[in-house]
């Protein structure tokens, strides 16, 4: 039987995955190629727990000012203060319970392989961290989902249908499939979104996906 885990467990493993840590635990960078500027804050919360990281170029005593803050709201102001907010992104994260995949109606996404031109405009590229897989409409992958961060632990998704063929579950499909590649690699599944991404919500449903805390970033 697998090991539950804890949120606060969960929220860790996604913090690790998510992200490249120094050796004080600060934001050293995105967890993706070329590893991209972590944003100033990440926070990491469930029900019962909370948990605040500083990107590591932060001076220290704003940094301990930014992490004695209990408050959103004043977190967010401190964070303001410092400098402008240039991004903000908020949302649910979600663990993707142990699944099979039809893999009939699924296909690795490699050479030889065409992506829809909406994908490829948006700059969806054949090289993307496995499992990368795909579902095919009309000769061409219409869904992808790949590993858009790659831990030991844990793998998280990365997903887009083209517009066309959205609202027809197929998004689901491509993740279900992805879902499944990397349980069977022996890590966690893990899907996160926006507040504002109600379709992307819905594809965790469809996964029977639970939500076990909430991402806040402040770039």
């Amino acid at each position: 039987m697998a090991k539950v885990l804890a949120n606060r467990d969960l929220l860790l493993i996604q913090l690790r995955t998510a992200f490249v840590l120094d050796a004080y635990g600060r934001l050293a960078a995105v967890n993706e190629p070329g590893l991209p500027p972590a944003p100033r804050v990440f926070v990491a919360t469930s029900s019962t727990e909370r948990i605040v990281r500083v990107r590591s170029d932060i001076a220290e005593p704003v940094a301990r000012l930014w992490l004695s803050a209990t408050r959103d709201e004043d977190l967010l102001s401190h964070v303001s203060s410092h400098a402008e907010i240039q991004r903000e992104h908020r949302g649910p994260a979600f663990v993707v319970p142990p699944l099979n995949s039809p893999e009939d109606s699924i296909v690795s996404v490699r050479s030889g392989v065409s992506l829809h031109p909406e994908l490829v405009a948006r700059g969806w590229k054949l090289g993307e961290a496995a499992p990368y897989v795909g579902v095919v409409r009309d000769g061409e992958v219409v869904s992808v989902c790949y590993s858009s961060r790659v831990g030991e632990e844990a793998c998280e998704a990365g997903l887009e249908t083209v517009t066309a063929f959205r609202g027809q579950g197929l998004g689901a499909l491509a993740a279900r499939a992805w879902a499944s590649r990397v349980q069977r690699s022996g890590r966690l599944a893990l899907y996160s979104t926006t507040w504002e991404n109600v379709a992307s919500q819905r594809v965790a449903r469809k996964l029977a996906a639970e939500a076990y805390g909430e991402n806040w970033h402040l770039t």
